[in-house]
């Protein structure tokens, strides 16, 4: 620390008349501006320099300012001087003067009759998730989605396999649609989890296990969750929908391209349209005559 005795005015003049601005002064020769200060002669050592302007706004010449800009944010960053100003005359001295900028939106709350009004203007879930998305984040958090999404009859993200269970899993359960469950059980790993298909009037979901969306990798990838994590993915989804009641069945994409009419089988029988048929008769299946196995399918449609 400088010792304020060191400097005579004289001294401290020699030093200063270097510097044009207090700044600089400060900057390169701070223990003679800090002894200028302590002395309380630093306008008088400064008198040559270059003084900023301290002179406050009046009323009017505040109003004049904050009337060129549209927000709070444009009037704080353009002029912060007129508006720290303004502030310190008070809160209700700055909403004054600030009344006629446009205010940050106001948070809509949203109700289930507002969300379905929203929702009949979209053909797709995607759609009006890019459009409307806070309608429709509201509606996925207080499960409306189902419902006031019945009139989308595709789900966006889903593939050609996915679109075609759905299909015809509608035609005998017409509730069946994509759904996001939320998670607050701490045991499971993930937020919320996605059941590609799921029958309310059933409880029961059905998983179209893509071979690339399914991977390790890409799961690791997607959900920026570890290898390791990723691995157990399934187990965890299918354990956390146990502990909810809802039984899932998984179709494995290689199994549908290879089998599609086993596959399908599979899940007539899940939906407990056709007597389940264990996969060691998997063989006697195929045996029989497909024109039987279409009888059988239509049969169990007219019923």
């Amino acid at each position: 620390m400088s010792n304020p005795r060191k400097w005579s005015l004289e001294k401290l003049k020699e030093v200063a008349v270097k510097y044009t601005e207090k700044c600089n002064f400060q900057k390169f020769d701070n223990p003679a501006y800090l002894s200028a200060y302590r002395q309380g002669i630093l306008d008088q050592v400064c008198s040559h320099m270059k003084q900023n302007n301290h002179k406050k706004y009046t009323d009017k010449e505040i109003r004049f300012i904050a009337k060129q800009y549209t927000s709070r944010t444009f009037f704080q960053k353009s002029n912060k001087k007129a508006y720290t100003q303004a502030i310190a005359e008070g809160m209700g001295y700055l909403n004054e003067v600030c009344s006629h900028m446009i205010s940050k939106k106001k948070i809509i709350k949203h109700t289930k009759e507002s969300a379905m009004k929203d929702a009949v203007k979209y053909r797709t879930r995607r759609e009006f998730c890019l459009k409307d998305a806070g309608s429709y984040l509201a509606a996925i958090k207080n499960g409306w989605a189902d419902d006031i999404c019945k009139h989308m009859t595709i789900i966006s993200g889903s593939s050609a396999a996915e679109r075609a269970i759905l299909s015809n899993v509608r035609e005998y359960y017409p509730d069946a649609t994509q759904k996001y469950f939320f998670n607050k059980d701490k045991q499971f790993r993930q937020s919320r989890y996605q059941l590609d298909i799921y029958i309310p009037s059933l409880n029961k979901g059905i998983e179209y296990d893509g071979t690339y969306w399914h991977s390790i990798e890409t799961l690791a990838k997607n959900k920026r969750i570890s290898i390791e994590q990723a691995s157990n993915y399934h187990s965890d989804k299918d354990a956390f929908f146990k502990s909810i009641g809802i039984e899932v069945l998984h179709i494995a994409e290689a199994n549908w391209k290879a089998q599609e009419i086993w596959e399908n089988r599979i899940v007539l029988g899940f939906l407990n349209i056709l007597p389940y048929i264990p996969s060691n008769k998997k063989t006697d299946f195929f045996r029989r005559n497909t024109e039987e196995y279409i009888e059988e399918l239509k049969s169990a449609y007219e019923q």
